[in-house]
């Protein structure tokens, strides 16, 4: 996987990561989550699809569209309906007030063109709010998603005009062939793309929740 070149984000630092349904982009996000900073401040995940693999995280606690921030440590899941979709734009501001606070978009299109989305992307570095935003339509997604972002893991696209947009920031995707459940990894801090192949699997993963949850719970 390239571990010798790969880095995994800090908390001043965006992920965008894209790719069809289907193209494994959910896994890996997923993956990525649990290694991050979940167990020193709040991670929300904005669970608008109702993605099975993030519901089967443990230890989660669910939170409304109105709810306030949590200040305790984990990884705390927001399940919006579509008519819940136009108040998101309340929770990026409350987030935003609140710093300190790690957000999951499992698709940032919902949230395109809202200002305190905008803001949190803009302005979340420096306020310790970091992002992953997922994406299947890259063309569609809010242009600071793709300005703001440190990283991109990029999977198969099979839109030209998604194709184009992905490889306007990630140099040369159009050029890679993908196998299945891989993707391009752009960092961009340091200019360097990798081709990471699949994330681990999904007990993998879910193991990986539980035994960082023990160790959390023994610290506590």
């Amino acid at each position: 996987m390239g571990e010798h070149l790969f880095r995994f984000p800090r908390d001043d630092e965006h992920v965008a990561i894209l790719g069809r349904n289907g193209s494994g982009k959910t896994q890996f996000a997923v993956w990525m989550l649990s290694e991050r900073s979940w167990d020193r401040m709040p991670w929300i995940i904005i669970n608008s699809k109702g993605d099975d693999l993030i519901d089967a995280i443990p230890n989660t606690t669910e939170i409304g569209v109105r709810s306030s921030i949590p200040t305790s440590p984990g990884i705390y899941v927001m399940r919006p309906k579509p008519i819940d979709y136009p108040t998101l734009d309340e929770f990026y501001q409350v987030a935003w007030k609140r710093k300190n606070v790690g957000i999951y978009a499992d698709e940032g299109y919902v949230s395109t063109g809202f200002p305190w989305f905008r803001a949190c992307l803009t302005q979340g570095r420096s306020r310790t709010i970091p992002m992953v935003v997922l994406g299947q339509r890259p063309v569609w997604l809010d242009r600071f998603v793709w300005s703001e972002a440190s990283r991109f893991a990029a999977f198969d696209l099979n839109l030209r005009d998604d194709q184009k947009t992905a490889d306007n920031m990630i140099p040369g995707y159009r050029e890679i062939n993908l196998k299945p459940y891989h993707c391009v990894w752009h960092d961009v801090k340091i200019d360097r793309t990798l081709i990471l192949t699949p994330a681990p699997d999904r007990a993998s993963i879910l193991r990986r929740f539980r035994e960082r949850a023990r160790v959390q719970h023994k610290a506590l």
